[in-house]
Formats: C-alpha cells, sequence, structure tokens
C-alpha cells in the first residue's frame, strides 16, 4: 500500500494534454497546450502563429520568480 501511496503521486505530475479549437466568428484555428505539475500547472496557447505562455497555481498559494536581482 505504501508502495502505491508514493508511485501515484510521481505519475500524476506528468499529466499534460492538447486542445484545439477555433475562433469563433472567423474559423482560426487555436491550440492550447497544458502540463499538470507539482506546485504549478503550464499553459501555452497559439493563436495566428503567435504563442502565450502563462503559469497558473492554486489559489492561496505564491509564485516565486528567482533571477539575479533576487525574487518576486
Amino acid at each position: 500500500m505504501k508502495f502505491a501511496a508514493i508511485l501515484l503521486p510521481l505519475l500524476l505530475v506528468a499529466c499534460g494534454g492538447t486542445i484545439n479549437g477555433v475562433v469563433r466568428g472567423t474559423g482560426e484555428p487555436v491550440q492550447f497546450s497544458y502540463e499538470q505539475g507539482s506546485f504549478s500547472d503550464t499553459y501555452s496557447a497559439v493563436i495566428n502563429g503567435e504563442v502565450f505562455n502563462g503559469r497558473a497555481v492554486m489559489q492561496g498559494s505564491t509564485s516565486d520568480m528567482g533571477n539575479s536581482f533576487g525574487s518576486a
């Protein structure tokens, strides 16, 4: 039972996928991709050849981005 409790979270960390759709009215193709992580999820969208990337965290959580000047 302990083995399953350790293995299951490791398997769920790598969940992700792609969603295809079209812009209403124009019919322009849109592609959304997501990857589920342990502490945050990563999303990207391709619209008219332009790529948009973002990260989502759970409500009440904090996001930390470090650089050479500190963290934001």
